[in-house]
């Protein structure tokens, strides 16, 4: 655009000077030409485009290396055409942080649509997030522009390689499906494991008395049931890391691929698990129940949104200020760095590590 102000400027300045110094009839009509080019420009620029509108599309989900196809259309509900549209297109996979930028110019007439097309390819997998922040209006010779707000954006994702993977066996000795914990602190009704012994009282159950005990204090003895904890089991993404500590694009994605890897090797060993995650866009923890594959693919597009980001606050402690309650006793963190707090995970039950390479 200063290239082209600047030659209208030098045109004007020679026009101007020939006509001055010689009269010439043809450098006046190149000056008055150029200088009402210069004012229609300007009007046409501040009067077009009040009605454009913009949208793009995508295709929702791909594999890598595949191609999809990003269709840009802009609108003009206008009876006044617009010249000249510059949109700027930036394309963000949100979990790898590779980014670009294109460019596309639009003229649209009377009431009347434009479209362009362009495909994008990732060989990771993560979420492009496609978007048009703003629309440059110009005049046909790009001598002026303004612009304005376009908000239009779409996602596409380029979903990870899942595949049945091995997982020690003695990760899994601890988890049993038919299995209970029961906890040593709080009371309950389950009378198979004792939490302690008081003296009978009026309404206790006949069942709950203690008659070996009983029969030694020569008084009716009965046991305080326990609270039984199911086994379950909770895979976590561990993707909040330390601050000052970034992950190459290989290792974000190698990192999403082995956490749902984990989750479908346990689905065909036919261990339902809970999948979580930090949410970056929130701020919040999330938490998906996985019964089936089903589960699993459905949970694989918000994963892939929520990002990998330097935080303070680390996923152990993240998950159990959010999930603490909920009695999981057993717990598998899918990390690229060393997932860090993970004592404060012990306390609640066994933990274990998978590193991606």
């Amino acid at each position: 655009m200063k290239r082209v102000r600047a030659i209208f400027a030098v045109w004007l300045i020679l026009a101007g000077v020939i006509y001055v110094l010689h009269g010439s009839k043809a450098a006046a009509a190149m000056f008055i030409v150029a200088a009402f080019y210069c004012v229609l420009a300007l009007i046409m620029v501040y009067v077009c485009g009040k009605k454009l509108e913009v949208a793009v599309r995508g295709e929702s989900g791909v594999n890598k290396e595949q191609k999809a196809e990003v269709t840009v259309t802009s609108s003009n509900r206008s009876r006044i055409p617009v010249p000249a549209c510059r949109l700027d297109v930036s394309c963000r996979n949100i979990l790898t942080r590779e980014q670009q930028q294109i460019s596309l110019i639009h003229a649209c007439g009377p009431n009347s649509e434009k479209s362009s097309s362009f495909s994008l390819t990732s060989s990771y997998c993560g979420m492009e997030d496609i978007k048009i922040d703003e629309v440059r209006i110009s005049d046909p010779a790009g001598l002026f522009s303004r612009s304005q707000k376009a908000d239009a954006d779409a996602k596409i994702y380029v979903m990870p390689e899942v595949k049945e993977i091995e997982i020690p066996s003695e990760y899994l000795d601890s988890y049993d499906m038919e299995s209970y914990s029961y906890s040593q602190h709080i009371k309950g009704t389950d009378t198979g494991e004792v939490f302690g012994i008081r003296e009978y009282a009026d309404g206790d159950s006949p069942k709950q008395i203690h008659w070996k005990l009983s029969a030694k204090m020569d008084d009716l003895m009965v046991k305080i049931p326990s609270y039984p904890i199911e086994n379950k089991l909770a895979v976590l993404l561990d993707n909040s890391i330390a601050v000052g500590q970034d992950i190459s694009a290989d290792k974000r994605n190698d990192l999403m691929e082995l956490f749902f890897s984990v989750s479908l090797s346990l689905l065909r060993k036919n261990i339902t698990h809970s999948l979580g995650w930090c949410d970056h866009r929130t701020g919040g923890f999330i938490l998906k129940r996985i019964e089936n594959e089903n589960d699993m693919w459905a949970a694989v597009p918000e994963a892939l949104s929520a990002g990998i980001e330097e935080s303070r606050l680390s996923t152990s402690y993240r998950f159990i200020g959010a999930y603490g309650e909920e009695h999981f006793t057993n717990h598998f963190i899918v990390t690229a760095t060393g997932a860090v707090e993970t004592e404060l995970l012990n306390e609640y039950g066994q933990v274990r590590e998978f590193m991606c390479r």
